[in-house]
């Protein structure tokens, strides 16, 4: 759709995502990204960061979130319940259980959900029996 009337000349306008999938419309997907690089940017090298602002820039939400939760995980870290409770809604919005697996099996690794009581995790839990 271009402006006719535009005083430079016809330009394009923008078009609004729809919201198709629940959580995962353009809107959510994309503050889910933001805010998940800012949360937990201690996390990410200053390379990492470097690359996730290039692919948050070139709206890559879904790699951005995948290397967030990779991060998360691999610093033994769990997300906040609220972070946590964001980014399922997010994966359960793909259509017919289209979720990637990986990112699925990488939020539950660092979801807290899966905290035990005292801050224990359920492996720590096990092998303390």
């Amino acid at each position: 759709m271009t402006d006719k009337h535009h005083p430079k000349g016809p330009r394009m306008q923008s078009t609004p995502i729809p919201a198709r999938y629940g959580e995962r419309d353009g809107a959510h997907e994309a503050n889910l990204a933001w805010d998940l690089v800012e949360a937990y940017r201690s996390n990410l090298s200053r390379r990492e960061r470097d690359e996730l602002f290039i692919r948050l820039g070139c709206r890559d939400f879904s790699v951005v979130i995948e290397q967030v939760l990779h991060s998360v995980v691999r610093s033994g870290q769990l997300l906040s319940e609220d972070d946590s409770s964001r980014a399922s809604r997010w994966l359960s919005g793909f259509p017919d259980n289209a979720a990637p697996v990986r990112i699925s099996d990488l939020l539950q690794q660092c979801s807290t959900s899966r905290r035990e009581p005292h801050g224990r995790s359920p492996a720590w839990a096990t092998l303390r029996g």
